[in-house]
């Protein structure tokens, strides 16, 4: 939102902002699955992503989603809740499924999500430096066991569990653990390696699920953050003045400002109104401030300046 500063004639007004507790919503920023069925396909691209233990043809095969988030917050914000929310796309039926509960574990090495896209159950065979069952970045870059290992490639301890049954919304809550891997992660945005997504009985067949993926048309993943306190990153102190011209009889007005951005000059002569009317008067930016010159013929008259988006 623009800030902006409300100023009445012959009065300086200084204004400090109160932050109430909020949720921040973040788009999954990448994603990928490794794919035991075929170790050295990749899923970059693909619009919902498996997770679980298929069990075809007798055996138990795994596939893992791996997914990063941007993570930005106000300022000094003190976290107070997370929640992961994604969509289960596809299940098999209730009568042949096995429900399980699944995890995020916190991401502890270097990944790429790729490019690779393909029809049912999706992907291809990878292009060097992508991510797959085999490799964390094909094919010269190994995890340390085929998979990605628990404890070396990723944490032991999960951030955020739910139970995984048929189609539909899953909502994982972040546990103490992860809420502490979050504001790791906000204070060294190089460690942020993001989250893998597993059933915690990868031993059973018929875990497996389809995940909704962050290119997903309908039900992209997010991730929601509450917080409280803090301010806008980069906030500065926005404090305007206002004098007047004896000679020309104009006022000046002056407040804070940043180089490059565009400002502009609005008034209203009745506050409960709501009825801001921009000004033609254009400010100059001049030693880190901007500055507006206006007659006011009225008794009273607000003023205020306001960043343009």
């Amino acid at each position: 939102m623009p800030r902006s500063l409300l100023l009445a004639t012959a009065f300086l007004l200084t204004f400090a902002s109160l932050y109430a507790a909020e949720t921040t919503e973040l788009s999954v920023t990448r994603d990928t699955c490794l794919w035991e069925l075929d170790p050295t396909f990749n899923f970059g691209t693909q619009r919902d992503l498996p997770s679980g233990t298929l069990g075809a043809m007798g055996e138990n095969l795994r596939s893992r989603i791996l997914f990063q988030v941007d993570l930005t917050l106000p300022n000094k914000a003190e976290i107070v809740g997370a929640r992961y929310r994604v969509e289960v796309t596809m299940a098999p039926p209730s009568g042949t499924r096995v429900d399980s509960t699944f995890a995020l574990h916190r991401v502890l090495t270097p990944w790429t999500e790729g490019e690779q896209r393909g029809d049912l159950p999706g992907g291809r065979r990878a292009l060097d430096g992508e991510s797959t069952w085999a490799a964390k970045a094909h094919p010269d870059a190994p995890w340390a066991t085929e998979g990605s290992a628990i404890g070396t490639d990723f944490v032991s301890e999960p951030s955020a569990t739910a139970r995984v049954r048929g189609p539909g919304e899953v909502i994982f809550q972040f546990n103490d653990q992860g809420l502490a891997d979050i504001r790791s992660i906000l204070t060294d945005p190089a460690s942020n390696h993001g989250w893998i997504l597993l059933t915690q009985d990868e031993a059973r067949s018929k875990t497996a699920r389809r995940f909704a993926a962050r290119e997903h048309r309908n039900t992209p993943p997010v991730l929601e953050i509450d917080h409280q306190g803090g301010s806008p990153p980069e906030a500065v102190p926005f404090v305007a003045s206002i004098a007047q011209d004896a000679e020309t009889g104009e006022w000046i007005i002056s407040a804070p400002a940043t180089p490059g951005q565009v400002y502009t000059l609005q008034c209203t002569s009745a506050l409960e109104s709501n009825d801001w009317i921009n000004q033609v008067n254009e400010g100059e930016i001049l030693a880190e401030f901007v500055i507006f010159r206006k007659l006011m013929n009225e008794s009273r008259q607000f003023a205020r300046i306001i960043e343009n988006p």
